[in-house]
């Protein structure tokens, strides 16, 4: 990656993948911030500060040039509705995928052509062989929207993760890159 920053992506109809700006601070902060993006999360700090943020974006062209991660501000004209990242461990040909989205954006098919479109780049643009989504037992919603894009349901890993001080199974998905990429 020789870029300083995410690229953006258009994926029709002015909704776009792009690098996240320090305008987006406090939208950032309001939407992430959110109850329902909080619950189905892990990596997201509560309360989620305006200052979190504002720290967290200074630090995405770093982790971008180090090849740690690929986080893309998922937008809607110029306006922050939500977000879809790739951690990448390019020593396994492979990244995980992580995505949110606003609580007044869903059920509009922002989420699964983001994270489409965010599969597409890691296959092609990265040359990685698997991307890979972990997701909290409960939330059948992203279980879903997986299954649509053509993952794979790998397992269930039982109480693997621990959120607000409880156990918490995970299934665990997979999509590797001669499988077509579906809509």
């Amino acid at each position: 990656m020789r870029q300083h920053a995410a690229p953006t992506l258009e994926l029709g109809a002015g909704i776009r993948l792009r690098a996240f700006r320090e305008t987006d601070a406090k939208r950032l902060a309001r939407l992430a911030g959110e109850a329902s993006v909080l619950r189905g999360t892990l990596g997201l700090p509560d309360p989620y500060l305006e200052s979190t943020a504002c720290a967290w974006i200074a630090g995405q062209a770093q982790r971008f040039a180090d090849g740690i991660e690929v986080v893309f501000a998922l937008a809607k004209g110029q306006q922050l509705i939500g977000s879809v990242g790739l951690t990448l461990e390019r020593e396994h040909q492979r990244c995980e995928v992580g995505y949110w989205l606003g609580k007044d954006f869903r059920g509009r098919g922002y989420a699964s052509r983001a994270v489409q479109a965010a599969c597409e780049f890691a296959h092609q643009e990265l040359r990685l062989r698997r991307v890979y989504a972990l997701c909290f037992r409960f939330n059948t919603d992203s279980q879903a929207l997986l299954l649509r894009l053509g993952f794979k349901r790998e397992g269930v890993l039982r109480q693997h993760v621990v959120k607000d001080g409880r156990s918490h199974d995970v299934v665990s998905f997979g999509h590797l890159c001669d499988i077509a990429i579906r809509a």
